[in-house]
């Protein structure tokens, strides 16, 4: 994987150069509508989040550009769990929370735009992420037990994630763009002690808007 982003910066560099004085660098922020996908319960619901950075707008030719971005994701979902007749002694007490998972990725998305007008463009490429921290935070709980109502941060101790893009770009004039993009993760977040066909990712549905400073 390093290898492919070292590679595509520099093909992008010698075939950018006749469109230097194009290149645009500027910053970008927006909303995430996030949760995981695949093999998880159903009790797990989308959570929105945020995501803030900058971004470089690369031309390659009259009709692509390379867009390579750096970015604080935050992405994470929401979590309903019950435990019936958790007491022993007390058949009647339940226990019950929901909590909200929040998981804080430094993202670096290296996408290809392909213009179909000078207003809108197609964009689709790689994306590696690591986890700078998770935190969980209970929302609601009826619990006879506090360590199931405790909050926890803890360290993501720079762990990867890794997935695809796919979305579109507005550009209403030369400083502003407006951008709707998909990420599916590719990673599977799932352990497999227990069932080794599982598979869960993390998708995102973003929303944000861009300003070129240069």
């Amino acid at each position: 994987m390093k290898n492919i982003y070292i590679t595509t910066f520099i093909l992008a560099f010698f075939c950018s150069s006749m469109y230097a004085q194009e290149v645009k660098i500027g910053a970008k922020a927006g909303l995430n509508i996030s949760t995981i996908a695949g093999d998880v319960p159903e009790s797990y619901n989308p959570r929105l989040a945020y995501h803030f950075g900058g971004f470089a707008n690369i031309p390659i030719s009259e009709s692509i550009s390379l867009n390579p971005e750096l970015l604080y994701f935050s992405i994470g979902n929401t979590f309903d769990y019950s435990i019936e007749n958790f007491d022993a002694l007390d058949p009647n007490i339940n226990t019950s929370f929901k909590t909200a998972q929040r998981a804080n990725f430094l993202a670096v998305p290296v996408n290809f735009r392909y213009n179909f007008t000078d207003r809108f463009g197609l964009d689709f490429g790689p994306q590696v992420s690591f986890l700078l921290n998770t935190f969980d935070k209970i929302k609601e709980a009826t619990s006879v037990d506090p360590i199931f109502v405790e909050d926890r941060r803890l360290s993501g101790n720079f762990r990867p994630d890794y997935g695809v893009n796919l979305g579109l770009t507005f550009s209403p004039n030369d400083k502003i763009n407006v951008q709707l993009r998909y990420y599916q993760g590719l990673k599977n977040l799932t352990n497999g002690d227990f069932f080794p066909d599982d598979r869960s990712s993390n998708v995102a549905l973003q929303l944000s808007v861009g300003y070129a400073i240069f």
